[in-house]
Protein backbone atom coordinates (compact mmCIF):
# COMPACT_ATOMS: atom_id res chain seq x y z
CA UNK A 1 0.00 0.00 0.00
CA UNK A 2 0.96 3.66 -0.16
CA UNK A 3 0.72 5.88 2.89
CA UNK A 4 -1.23 8.53 1.08
CA UNK A 5 -2.71 11.47 2.96
CA UNK A 6 -4.48 12.42 6.16
CA UNK A 7 -8.17 11.65 6.55
CA UNK A 8 -10.43 14.44 7.77
CA UNK A 9 -9.54 16.22 10.99
CA UNK A 10 -8.47 13.13 12.96
CA UNK A 11 -4.65 13.19 13.30
CA UNK A 12 -4.62 9.40 13.79
CA UNK A 13 -6.42 8.62 10.52
CA UNK A 14 -5.07 8.42 7.01
CA UNK A 15 -5.76 7.05 3.55
CA UNK A 16 -3.94 4.01 2.19
CA UNK A 17 -4.10 3.21 -1.47
CA UNK A 18 -2.51 1.19 -4.25
CA UNK A 19 -3.37 0.67 -7.89
CA UNK A 20 -3.62 -2.49 -6.78
CA UNK A 21 -1.46 -5.47 -6.13
CA UNK A 22 -3.52 -6.73 -3.20
CA UNK A 23 -4.94 -10.25 -2.88
CA UNK A 24 -8.71 -10.55 -3.14
CA UNK A 25 -9.11 -11.79 0.45
CA UNK A 26 -8.17 -8.39 1.97
CA UNK A 27 -11.08 -6.69 0.23
CA UNK A 28 -14.61 -6.11 1.40
CA UNK A 29 -16.94 -8.59 -0.26
CA UNK A 30 -20.31 -7.04 0.65
CA UNK A 31 -21.32 -3.41 0.45
CA UNK A 32 -24.18 -1.15 -0.53
CA UNK A 33 -21.64 0.81 -2.58
CA UNK A 34 -20.78 -1.16 -5.73
CA UNK A 35 -17.35 0.51 -6.06
CA UNK A 36 -16.32 -1.07 -2.73
CA UNK A 37 -16.68 -4.64 -4.07
CA UNK A 38 -13.43 -6.01 -5.54
CA UNK A 39 -13.26 -6.19 -9.29
CA UNK A 40 -10.35 -7.08 -11.56
CA UNK A 41 -9.84 -4.56 -14.32
CA UNK A 42 -7.20 -2.40 -15.96
CA UNK A 43 -4.73 -0.11 -14.18
CA UNK A 44 -6.13 3.43 -14.06
CA UNK A 45 -2.78 5.23 -13.83
CA UNK A 46 -0.64 3.11 -16.17
CA UNK A 47 -3.37 3.08 -18.80
CA UNK A 48 -2.89 6.82 -19.22
CA UNK A 49 0.53 6.14 -20.77
CA UNK A 50 0.29 2.66 -22.32
CA UNK A 51 -2.58 0.92 -24.10
CA UNK A 52 -5.34 0.07 -21.59
CA UNK A 53 -5.43 -3.61 -22.62
CA UNK A 54 -1.78 -3.96 -21.55
CA UNK A 55 -2.61 -2.93 -17.96
CA UNK A 56 -5.22 -5.59 -17.17
CA UNK A 57 -5.00 -7.46 -13.87
CA UNK A 58 -5.31 -5.03 -10.97
CA UNK A 59 -7.96 -5.57 -8.34
CA UNK A 60 -9.98 -2.49 -7.42
CA UNK A 61 -12.02 -2.23 -4.25
CA UNK A 62 -12.21 -1.28 -0.60
CA UNK A 63 -10.11 -3.17 1.96
CA UNK A 64 -12.02 -4.73 4.85
CA UNK A 65 -12.33 -2.98 8.20
CA UNK A 66 -10.00 -5.11 10.33
CA UNK A 67 -7.03 -4.77 12.66
CA UNK A 68 -3.82 -4.78 10.64
CA UNK A 69 -0.04 -4.82 10.90
CA UNK A 70 2.16 -2.72 8.67
CA UNK A 71 5.83 -3.26 7.83
CA UNK A 72 8.41 -1.37 5.81
CA UNK A 73 11.91 -2.69 5.18
CA UNK A 74 14.57 -0.64 3.41
CA UNK A 75 18.29 -0.77 2.84
CA UNK A 76 20.55 1.75 4.53
CA UNK A 77 23.14 1.83 1.77
CA UNK A 78 25.48 4.17 3.64
CA UNK A 79 25.84 1.76 6.54
CA UNK A 80 25.29 -1.53 4.69
CA UNK A 81 22.31 -2.70 6.72
CA UNK A 82 18.60 -3.42 6.53
CA UNK A 83 16.29 -1.29 8.62
CA UNK A 84 12.57 -1.07 9.05
CA UNK A 85 9.56 -0.11 11.04
CA UNK A 86 6.55 -2.13 12.10
CA UNK A 87 3.33 -1.32 13.91
CA UNK A 88 -0.36 -1.98 14.19
CA UNK A 89 -3.58 -0.12 13.53
CA UNK A 90 -7.11 -0.59 12.28
CA UNK A 91 -8.66 -0.35 8.85
CA UNK A 92 -11.93 1.55 9.31
CA UNK A 93 -15.27 1.85 7.53
CA UNK A 94 -14.95 5.63 7.15
CA UNK A 95 -16.37 6.80 3.80
CA UNK A 96 -13.90 7.11 0.93
CA UNK A 97 -14.43 7.13 -2.81
CA UNK A 98 -11.39 6.61 -5.00
CA UNK A 99 -9.97 3.90 -7.26
CA UNK A 100 -7.51 1.04 -6.94
CA UNK A 101 -7.23 -0.83 -3.64
CA UNK A 102 -7.99 1.63 -0.87
CA UNK A 103 -9.04 2.20 2.71
CA UNK A 104 -8.91 4.46 5.73
CA UNK A 105 -6.57 3.57 8.59
CA UNK A 106 -6.47 4.54 12.21
CA UNK A 107 -2.93 4.34 13.60
CA UNK A 108 -2.16 5.66 17.09
CA UNK A 109 0.24 8.62 16.80
CA UNK A 110 -0.08 8.54 13.01
CA UNK A 111 1.52 11.97 12.57
CA UNK A 112 4.56 10.78 14.54
CA UNK A 113 4.78 7.72 12.25
CA UNK A 114 4.63 9.92 9.14
CA UNK A 115 7.36 12.15 10.57
CA UNK A 116 9.53 9.07 11.26
CA UNK A 117 9.03 7.86 7.68
CA UNK A 118 10.06 11.23 6.23
CA UNK A 119 12.92 11.96 8.62
CA UNK A 120 14.50 8.54 8.04
CA UNK A 121 14.16 8.44 4.26
CA UNK A 122 11.68 5.59 3.99
CA UNK A 123 9.72 5.14 0.80
CA UNK A 124 5.96 5.70 1.00
CA UNK A 125 5.14 2.04 0.28
CA UNK A 126 4.26 -0.32 3.12
CA UNK A 127 3.14 -3.93 3.36
CA UNK A 128 0.08 -4.87 5.39
CA UNK A 129 -1.59 -8.00 6.72
CA UNK A 130 -4.98 -8.31 8.37
CA UNK A 131 -3.75 -9.47 11.78
CA UNK A 132 -1.95 -8.10 14.82
CA UNK A 133 1.55 -9.52 14.34
CA UNK A 134 3.92 -6.57 14.96
CA UNK A 135 5.54 -8.10 18.04
CA UNK A 136 6.33 -11.40 16.33
CA UNK A 137 7.54 -9.67 13.14
CA UNK A 138 9.78 -7.35 15.15
CA UNK A 139 11.24 -10.24 17.15
CA UNK A 140 11.97 -12.29 14.04
CA UNK A 141 13.61 -9.43 12.15
CA UNK A 142 15.53 -7.76 14.99
CA UNK A 143 16.44 -10.67 17.26
CA UNK A 144 17.05 -13.43 14.75
CA UNK A 145 18.16 -11.50 11.67
CA UNK A 146 19.79 -8.57 13.47
CA UNK A 147 18.02 -5.93 11.40
CA UNK A 148 17.54 -2.45 12.85
CA UNK A 149 13.80 -2.20 13.57
CA UNK A 150 11.60 0.50 15.08
CA UNK A 151 8.27 -0.51 16.58
CA UNK A 152 5.77 2.31 16.18
CA UNK A 153 3.34 2.77 19.04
Amino acid sequence: MDWNNNYGDDPDKGVIFHCSNLPKDVFKTESLISEDIPLMKDHDILSSTVPREQTWGTIHGRVRAEPFTYLRLSTDDYHGRIMGYVGEGELTDDPLMTFGGYGVVRVPNYQKLLAHICENGYEHHVSINLARTASAVNEALSKYLGWQMVVHG
